[in-house]
C-alpha cells in the first residue's frame, strides 16, 4: 500500500491565488511527477469554482530558493 501511494503523491505545490481571488493568497495543491502545469491550472480553478474560465488564459511561475550551507576548512 506505501508503493502505490508513494508513486501517486510526492508533495504539495504552493500556489498564489491573490490575483484570481484577493480574499485568499494561495492554495496548497498536491501534486505528483506526472501532474502538469495544466492540471495544476485546472485544479485551482476548480476549487474556486471558476470552470467556466479557459484555462489557457492562466500560466505558472515558477520561485526557486536556494540555501547556502557554509563548509567548514
Amino acid at each position: 500500500y506505501f508503493i502505490i501511494f508513494s508513486t501517486m503523491f510526492q508533495g504539495v505545490l504552493k500556489v498564489y491565488t491573490s490575483d484570481i481571488r484577493q480574499c485568499t493568497d494561495y492554495k496548497t495543491i498536491r501534486v505528483s511527477t506526472k501532474t502538469t502545469a495544466r492540471n495544476v491550472i485546472e485544479m485551482v480553478l476548480t476549487k474556486f469554482k471558476l470552470t467556466c474560465r479557459d484555462p489557457n488564459l492562466f500560466e505558472l511561475w515558477m520561485e526557486v530558493l536556494f540555501k547556502l550551507v557554509k563548509l567548514n576548512g
